[in-house]
């Protein structure tokens, strides 16, 4: 009988825990969503599979602890924020998988969102902010909008946007793909082009492209540019936003507040974030814990040399972990 680990109380539902049982799996849930190093290398003993739903890090030192440890699930996107000895682990024949279409739909819709409320001036002429009787917005509608990233959230993120008119959509992307432009009917655009073109600016790179969006790119973004992030902390220098906003370059709205509070007092129709991450809805918190446990039976069942994308010569092992579900 394989023993599973689940940790987290949002992803992981009952009837997840009663499918994993009912496959043979004895399941043992954690109360503490954020282990430290220690907690999660004692926590781990004896178990043959681990479903990551809460904030604790997997290390090289939790790796080789994990004497009898054949996979690791997490729920969601960004697995090298979670599972940073992930390489370690492949190298141990330890199975990593991640949940990439789950929150693609809840990212998608907040980005979307968050770029009407902005340009709609929702937050500014709101209850609270300015009591103004009658004030024009710029919507989306001509707009020229601009993606950087084109994986699953990058290409949701086309699909809706299209639906308010704007004048172009281009995208920027590591690689190219003639086909997804034709389906969706977007362009291609490099980097600096795109940036010094958009309107509004989507951020959907992955969480491993640290400090992205520095100084450098602030400036060549157009001027008035609206930039919309669910980018988790680390792919923005909060630095340089904070200059570019102060110098009222371009506006923003993130999914993660700032560290510095300085952010606190730019004027709403400037600078918007949430307190926490905001994307999850229920229904991608649904698909995202059905996707965990699927993959998860599915590599206790097969094992590891199944998804050992070290094999995959079109991708680079250093970008994407051994995964069920590949980003």
């Amino acid at each position: 009988m394989d023993k599973v680990l689940v940790t987290g109380d949002v992803f992981i539902n009952s009837d997840n825990i009663t499918q994993l049982e009912q496959a043979g799996c004895s399941v043992t849930r954690s109360s503490n969503s954020d282990m430290t190093e220690k907690e999660l290398c004692e926590a781990l003993q004896g178990f043959d599979g681990y479903i990551l739903g809460g904030n604790e890090k997997v290390t090289k030192k939790v790796i080789d602890s994990a004497k009898n440890l054949r996979a690791i699930a997490c729920t969601g996107i960004g697995f090298e924020s979670f599972v940073p000895a992930w390489e370690h682990a492949l190298s141990k024949n330890i199975l990593v998988t991640n949940t990439p279409e789950g929150p693609t739909n809840g990212c998608a819709e907040f980005l979307v969102s968050a770029a009407l409320a902005m340009n709609r001036n929702l937050f500014t002429f709101g209850r609270v902010g300015e009591r103004n009787s009658f004030a024009e917005s710029i919507g989306l509608e001509n707009q020229k909008i601009g993606i950087i990233g084109l994986g699953h959230i990058g290409q949701r993120v086309a699909k809706l946007v299209k639906n308010f008119n704007p004048s172009t959509i281009s995208y920027y992307s590591r690689r190219r793909s003639a086909s997804v432009e034709a389906e969706l009917g977007i362009n291609y655009q490099h980097g600096s082009t795109l940036l010094h073109e958009s309107d509004v600016v989507f951020l959907t790179v992955r969480n491993t492209a640290k400090n992205f969006m520095d100084k450098v790119r602030f400036n060549q973004m157009k001027s008035n540019a609206l930039l919309v992030s669910v980018m988790h902390p680390g792919v923005i220098v909060e630095a340089d936003l904070l200059d570019a906003l102060q110098s009222k370059k371009i506006r923003a709205i993130s999914d993660y507040p700032m560290q510095d509070g300085a952010f606190d007092d730019l004027p709403l129709d400037s600078w918007y974030c949430m307190n926490q991450s905001h994307t999850l809805t229920s229904s991608s918190k649904t698909l995202m814990g059905d996707m965990a446990t699927d993959s998860m039976l599915e590599a206790l069942a097969t094992g590891a040399d199944l998804y050992d994308i070290r094999n995959m010569p079109h991708v680079k092992a250093s970008a994407f972990p051994a995964a069920a579900y590949i980003s």
